[in-house]
């Protein structure tokens, strides 16, 4: 039995049909059919380098305290910047967001976080600009990348795919009986899909 998962896409929060006629165009119609959307690439969290050591102009994981927030600037209309300030206790770095108070609010004073962007500046200044922010105690440091259409975003998708990956704590079948799960040593179903999405460590990826 599926137990939920043969329902609409738009039965996850956040999908409406506006939204569901992307998916759609991805060949996702169903909760089942979206857990079976698999990441084309992932993005490993889990090894931030010291501020000092990132490589300037590129992509790099860092990790750091907010110690400052500043009010928000308006550029003009349609513009508004927003910028904080992140130290790792050796060097601090500028955050700088463009138009997402929603980015901007994550951010909290006195908390740890991790951050991947690309970072500019020299050898005493550095700034990262609109980067992906997540707390550094979150459990998800190994995000998936998926392939998108025009109206998506890699968050709207990880966090639609969370939704529907929440199914599986009471909805899905096991194809196999369990003395062949223990005999081949093969992991469960479930696990499977939710590491496959969202793996909880190198180890649980290759599995």
């Amino acid at each position: 039995m599926l137990n939920g998962l043969e329902k609409d896409i738009t039965y996850l929060k956040g999908v409406g049909e506006k939204r569901a006629a992307i998916y759609n165009k991805l060949g996702i119609n169903t909760v089942y059919d979206l857990l079976y959307y698999f990441p084309r690439s992932y993005l490993d969290l889990t090894a931030p380098v010291a501020i000092r050591d990132s490589i300037i102009n590129d992509n790099n994981v860092i990790k750091g305290t907010i110690i400052k927030k500043f009010p928000p600037t308006i550029i003009r209309k349609g513009m508004t910047i927003y910028k904080a300030v992140m130290t790792d206790y050796v060097n601090e770095i500028t955050i700088i967001i463009y138009n997402s108070e929603f980015l901007y609010d994550k951010l909290v004073e006195g908390k740890e976080f991790i951050l991947f962007g690309k970072i500019t500046g020299g050898d005493t200044r550095h700034e990262i600009s609109s980067p992906l922010i997540i707390p550094a105690e979150s459990p998800y440091k190994i995000k998936p990348v998926y392939s998108l259409k025009e109206g998506l975003t890699q968050q709207l998708l990880q966090n639609t795919v969370q939704n529907a990956l929440r199914f599986l704590d009471n909805a899905i079948y096991e194809p196999f009986p369990a003395e062949i799960l223990s005999e081949y040593n093969l992991c469960s179903l479930q696990f499977a899909l939710k590491n496959i999405h969202f793996p909880d460590n190198d180890d649980a990826l290759r599995l």
